[in-house]
């Protein structure tokens, strides 16, 4: 848990201003959006659920202002 927060907190350090960041994601993407928000991106979007390989996913899109 802690391990994602820090590769968040560094995807957000050196992403520009007005920059995007995409994150594709079995189990966890709701978790990352909150902590994208927290951190102070905007824009943050949640993908609906799809099945890939029969496993249920959804991807997330953050930008920084």
């Amino acid at each position: 848990e802690q391990d994602r927060r820090v590769a968040l907190a560094e995807m957000v350090r050196v992403l520009k201003p007005g920059g995007r960041v995409a994150i594709f994601d079995i189990l966890r993407t709701g978790q990352y959006a909150r902590e994208l928000e927290r951190l102070g991106l905007v824009d943050v979007k949640l993908s609906g659920i799809s099945l890939l390989w029969c496993l249920p996913t959804r991807y997330l899109i953050a930008k920084k202002p």
